[in-house]
């Protein structure tokens, strides 16, 4: 076995490692203050596992809620969650058009649920398990104007048989990251390894702060 081809593998083996080191640990550190300074507003605790995935209970006017930030995996993106502890009428779930929902529609694969408002229904794809109920609930402008603000925010709205839940996906698949490495263009690839940890915690106080505000109108509507 040549010693330079193994060496040249086992620096850039180790350069990777390190990257991603880097990665995990900018990451959780931004995510650790935001929910910090979170926990601080809403008056709650802020949990932790492995330090990576982070859950903040707390109780928002009344409201339980939890507040959970998944870091992801090759697969799947990071995301952030808010659920509350309350059981819905009935089964729902919205969220934007997207090529997948346009694509299941057409092939007859999902059946969405159309509402009084066709552009509503043209921007967002809804679907539930108790029409009457979805259609009395989309009729008020109100719901659809919170329904409307969230998915067009990027949330994806779930109202499921024990709790209400909304999910964000944070960021993509890193495809310019893996092609700078695959180009052994290592300085690109810190850059976007950089970035990226930051971009996985793209989040604000304020922006959650005004999430929760909406989804608890909705919610009040809703029960």
């Amino acid at each position: 076995m040549e010693i330079e081809p193994f060496l040249r593998f086992l620096s850039f083996a180790v350069f990777f490692l390190i990257f991603f080191i880097t990665y995990y640990r900018r990451t959780t550190r931004v995510v650790r203050a935001r929910f910090n300074s979170l926990a601080a507003s809403l008056n709650g605790r802020v949990k932790s596992v492995l330090g990576l995935n982070f859950s903040l209970g707390a109780d928002y006017r009344g409201l339980p809620i939890q507040i959970t930030y998944s870091p992801g995996d090759n697969n799947r993106p990071p995301s952030l969650a808010i659920a509350a502890r309350r059981r819905p009428p009935f089964r729902f779930r919205l969220q934007k058009q997207d090529w997948n929902t346009r694509l299941s529609s057409r092939l007859g694969l999902a059946r969405g649920f159309k509402s009084t408002d066709p552009d509503f229904d043209q921007r967002f794809f809804a679907s539930t398990g108790d029409r009457n109920r979805c259609a009395v609930f989309l009729a008020d402008v109100r719901n659809r104007s919170e329904l409307e603000a969230l998915a067009e925010a990027g949330w994806q709205v779930e109202f499921g048989r024990r709790q209400a839940l909304i999910r964000k996906k944070l960021t993509r698949t890193p495809i310019v990251f893996r092609e700078e490495l695959r180009k052994r263009n290592l300085r690109n690839a810190a850059r976007e390894i950089f970035g990226l940890s930051n971009a996985a915690a793209d989040f604000s106080e304020t922006e959650l702060l005004q999430v929760l505000e909406r989804f608890e109108r909705l919610l009040r509507n809703l029960m």
